[in-house]
């Protein structure tokens, strides 16, 4: 996948290490995050007060943000990989496209759904 050079790499600099990898991936430190994210949201109904409303916000949006470092993690490593000779290569590097597409359009949607939250709040 395209996550595979990262992952050898986190397990190569664990593989010494005492307390291990735990099978920890950047991959699921971006999905928890915006687990997270989605889930301090539904928080907002909530809050009764200004103050906890703009915690709870910043908080939400800090975790959100992960997708944009997911997006260019993933934009740099498939600039960075072969298209393949063989097919289970050129197999690899559409999986790896697709992926990067399917991530994209996520961010797109949820980047609309975040904003047009703030236009409803402000209006």
């Amino acid at each position: 996948s395209i996550d595979l050079p990262l992952q050898q790499q986190q397990q190569q600099q664990h593989k010494d290490s005492p307390h291990g990898n735990g099978g920890t991936t950047v991959a699921w430190l971006h999905g928890i995050a915006i687990a997270l994210s989605t889930c301090v949201g539904g928080i907002f109904p909530f809050c009764h007060t200004l103050r906890a409303w703009l915690i709870v916000c910043t908080i939400s949006c800090i975790l959100f943000c992960s997708i944009y470092v997911r997006v260019y993690q993933r934009t740099v490593r498939l600039q960075t990989m072969p298209k393949g000779e063989t097919v289970e290569e050129k197999e690899e590097y559409d999986r790896a496209t697709y992926s990067l597409k399917i991530i994209s359009v996520c961010c797109i949607a949820w980047t609309g759904l975040v904003v047009s939250f703030f236009i409803c709040c402000i209006a």
